[in-house]
């Protein structure tokens, strides 16, 4: 079977400037034979949106692969990986006062 992935974001008509993010890892050392696929939207309107989505794909990705090593179930990967992603986003918006607000 061939699947065929495309991504298009879109900054709309209110926004000034496109916060979101989209990422694709497909990885051949994953034991379950994972591809995981993200769509962060940043809060347009709030404090770096931007930021928030960009960290949010970043530690998303990183605990799920990792999670991969420890042999967890998809879903629970899954569950970890957007737990640690949603709290690394809102530790950033606590530590730095510009970022304060900021999500995805």
């Amino acid at each position: 079977m061939r699947v065929v992935i495309a991504g298009l974001t879109d900054v709309g008509q209110r926004r000034e400037r496109n916060e979101d993010r989209i990422w694709l890892q497909d990885d051949s050392r994953d034991p379950a034979g994972a591809t995981l696929l993200i769509v962060a939207d940043g809060m347009g309107g709030a404090a770096a949106g931007n930021i928030a989505s960009r960290e949010a794909v970043q530690e998303a990705s990183r605990v799920f692969y990792e999670a991969a090593d420890v042999v967890l179930p998809i879903a629970d990967r899954l569950r970890r990986a957007l737990e640690q992603a949603n709290a690394r986003v809102h530790q950033a918006g606590e530590s730095n006062p510009k970022y304060s607000g900021m999500g995805s």
